[in-house]
C-alpha cells in the first residue's frame, strides 16, 4: 500500500529504509541457502517485539513513543517516508521526537497508517492514528494529513522492558483497582492451567498487558474491565469448591485470554 504524502516531502531517498547499522533485512519464511529449511518469519514494521532479531527491519525500539517494543528502522531525513518494503511500499514516515525526548535514538520511522484499524492489525496496543503528537503537541504542522500510529498514553511515563515486565506498577499508580484485578486475573490463569506451560508462565507480563489494555488512553475500558473481573470474581467466589475453575468458564466465556503484551 502507499501513501499519498504532501509533495514537499515525497523526495524518496533510500537511506531512509536503510537502518544504518549495516543490519541484514530477512525475508522470512524463505528456503535458505537451498538446503530446504523454512526461516522462521520475523515479525513487520510496527508489530511487537523484545529483540533486533524479531525484526525484518533488523531494529526493536522501545522508548517512550510506546509502551511496548515495535519493529522499526533508522532513517535519515526526518518528515520523508522511510522504512520500504520488498515490493518498494514505504511504510514509515521518518521523525525526529523533540529535545525533551528521554530516550535514543531521537529519531527514527513511525507507522504510517490509513486509520486506527490498520495500527490495530499489527498490535492491539497501539492507541491512535492521528498526525504525529508529543505529550499533546503536534511536531509538524505540515503534515496534519499524514497519519501514524501512537501510543500516547506511555508518552512521559516509566519504560517498562517487554521480557520481563519489572517494575511495571509504577506507570498506573492512578489505576490502583485495574492493577489489582489483572494481577488476581493472571493468578487465576496459572492456578487454573489455562495458560501454557503454568509452572514458567510470566504472570508479571500477563498483568502488565492486561492493566494495559483495560486503561488504553489513560481511561478505564469499562467493557474489557467486566470481562476480566467475571473471571476473577467467579474465581475467588468458588475459591473453596471444585468448582474452582470450572465456574468461571461457564459463567465467563470457555477461552479467558493470554493478557501478556503480544
Amino acid at each position: 500500500m502507499r501513501y499519498l504524502i504532501p509533495f514537499a516531502i515525497i523526495t524518496l531517498i533510500t537511506a531512509c529504509g536503510d537502518d544504518g547499522g549495516g543490519k541484514t533485512t530477512s525475508t522470512g519464511g524463505n528456503d535458505t541457502a537451498g538446503t530446504g529449511d523454512t526461516a522462521e518469519v520475523l515479525k513487520t514494521f510496527g508489530e511487537v517485539c523484545e529483540t533486533d532479531e524479531e525484526c525484518d527491519t533488523g531494529m526493536c525500539l522501545l522508548n517512550e513513543y510506546a509502551a511496548f517494543g515495535f519493529c522499526t528502522a533508522d532513517c535519515d531525513e526526518v518528515k520523508e517516508v522511510c522504512a520500504p518494503d520488498s515490493a518498494g511500499n514505504y511504510g514509515g514516515l521518518c521523525i525526529e521526537m523533540p529535545e525533551d525526548f528521554p530516550d535514543t535514538p531521537r529519531r527514527f520511522c513511525a507507522p504510517l497508517c490509513n486509520d486506527i484499524f490498520e495500527c490495530q492489525g499489527k498490535t492491539p496496543l497501539w492507541e491512535e492514528s492521528k498526525p504525529i503528537e508529543w505529550k499533546g503537541n503536534p511536531l509538524y504542522g505540515e503534515l496534519t494529513n499524514v497519519l501514524v500510529c501512537q501510543s500516547p498514553s506511555s508518552h512521559g511515563v516509566i519504560k517498562v522492558d517487554p521480557t520481563t515486565c519489572e517494575d511495571w506498577e509504577a506507570s498506573f499508580g492512578e489505576f490502583t483497582k485495574q492493577v489489582n484485578t489483572c494481577k488476581a486475573y493472571c493468578e487465576y490463569l496459572v492456578f487454573c492451567k489455562e495458560v501454557v506451560a503454568p509452572s514458567t508462565y510470566n504472570k508479571t507480563c500477563c498483568a502488565y498487558g492486561c492493566t494495559l489494555e483495560m486503561t488504553k488512553n489513560g481511561e478505564v475500558q469499562e467493557p474489557y474491565e467486566k470481562k476480566i473481573q467475571c473471571y476473577e470474581q467467579t474465581f475467588y467466589a468458588f475459591q473453596t469448591t471444585p468448582l474452582v475453575c470450572e465456574q468461571p468458564l461457564e459463567d465467563c466465556g470457555k477461552h479467558p485470554e493470554d493478557t501478556r503484551p503480544q
